[in-house]
């Protein structure tokens, strides 16, 4: 069954972490779900405008659900009483933009399983704490049959309205009311706020240095981080509309 189905309620946590030994790391959205059964679970959404980095996504996905992991000590549970099995379960949900085509319109769960390499003992059933999804967005038009990508193009991709994205996303079960409607058009609005100012700073530096490169990079950088910043700012009932329709 959806985990979302049995979410009693949802809390933002603080999206700065720091901790001398490890750094500082700042969350795209962070926030604490309790379910009907009294479990509590850790979600961090990170939104990633590109795929090719310096660095392999991968490792920077593990990274960041440890320090989900290793933020809960002497908070959550106790260190000096030996206290792990009250870890909250730590879930990465990591959303890219522009993936290659190859990639394109994927969602991967990544769990830790536990393989036998050697004799014949039973299996252990305790779970690890930690579930990694990826959930790649082409930038080609997506004709398949899952809702949640249906969703993400409407929301990421399209450059419609507000209003225009609500028609499309009741088309999937997503309910037209003023608070969700809302978080959508101050998203769309800080996006285009940005797009704006990034045409805008493009063409300064494009002029500036002769080049076309600057107004290009401007209007692109500036879209997908208004898109980015928005989501973080208003998007907390959005992204449990959009979890629960993927299935998490």
């Amino acid at each position: 069954n959806c985990l979302w189905m049995w979410a009693v309620s949802m809390t933002v946590k603080q999206q700065e972490s720091f901790i001398p030994s490890e750094g500082r790391i700042v969350f795209d959205l962070l926030f604490e779900t309790q379910l009907q059964s009294n479990k509590t679970i850790t979600v961090n959404v990170e939104i990633q405008k590109n795929f090719h980095l310096k660095y392999p996504p991968a490792c920077r996905e593990e990274f960041y659900l440890a320090r989900q992991i290793s933020a809960q000590a002497e908070s959550i549970f106790s260190l000096a009483r030996q206290e792990y099995g009250k870890i909250h379960h730590a879930i990465g949900i990591w959303l890219y933009l522009n993936v290659p085509k190859k990639y394109s319109n994927t969602i991967i769960r990544c769990q830790r399983e536990r393989r036998i390499m050697a004799g014949s003992g039973q299996q252990r059933t305790d779970n690890f704490p930690s579930t990694i999804i990826e959930i790649m967005v082409g930038n080609e038009p997506y004709t398949g049959d899952n809702d949640l990508l249906h969703v993400l193009h409407i929301i990421f991709k399209e450059t419609c309205s507000a209003e225009e994205k609500m028609k499309r996303l009741a088309q999937f079960g997503i309910i037209d009311h003023n608070e969700f409607r809302k978080e959508l058009r101050d998203m769309c609005n800080y996006s285009d706020l940005i797009y704006e100012n990034g045409i805008r700073k493009g063409k300064m530096e494009g002029k500036m240095e002769g080049k076309m490169e600057g107004k290009l990079e401007g209007m692109r950088e500036g879209k997908l981080e208004g898109k980015r910043e928005g989501i973080r700012e208003h998007s907390l009932q959005a992204a449990r509309n959009m979890l629960q329709m993927g299935g998490f």
